[in-house]
């Protein structure tokens, strides 16, 4: 099973006093998932929102500082298959853009949607559920 995971399942994992039963809830179901040979993927877009949060201090008390925050990118090189914009995933979100109306701040979500199809990932994990429901070419993995 192929699994893209979202920026706010990564966060949930990296700062434990943010929401602790979110925290515990991916760390068993990283483990579950692991344990059942599934393949995770991230982009470049969810390095890059993870980086922008991560070290944001009006989010957290404790962000992470630039060598904390290398390692973790790091990390992520060695754990996920990390996929980038293609010809392919740019005409599947031109495709959603004209079929949902995307417009604004959307438009980053439409383009995980797009990664997702174009590498026929078959769940997208994420918190952000309503985000994403409107994109019947994709599925959620169910969080328990």
């Amino acid at each position: 099973m192929k699994i893209f995971i979202d920026t706010n399942i990564l966060i949930y994992q990296t700062f434990e006093d943010f929401e602790p039963e979110k925290h515990r809830m991916i760390t068993e179901r990283f483990e579950d998932l692991y344990n059942q040979a599934c393949s995770f993927f991230i982009s470049g877009q969810i390095i890059r929102e993870y980086v922008a949060i991560a070290t944001n201090s009006k989010i957290f008390k404790k962000p992470l500082n630039s060598k904390e925050i290398l390692i973790k990118v790091s990390e992520f090189q060695n754990i996920f298959d990390i996929l980038y914009d293609t010809n392919q995933s740019i005409e599947i979100l031109k495709q959603l853009i004209s079929r949902y109306k995307i417009s604004g701040h959307k438009i980053h979500d439409a383009n995980i949607a797009a990664t997702v199809i174009a590498n026929q990932i078959d769940f997208l994990w994420t918190f952000n559920r309503k985000d994403f429901k409107q994109f019947n070419e994709i599925n959620l993995l169910p969080l328990n």
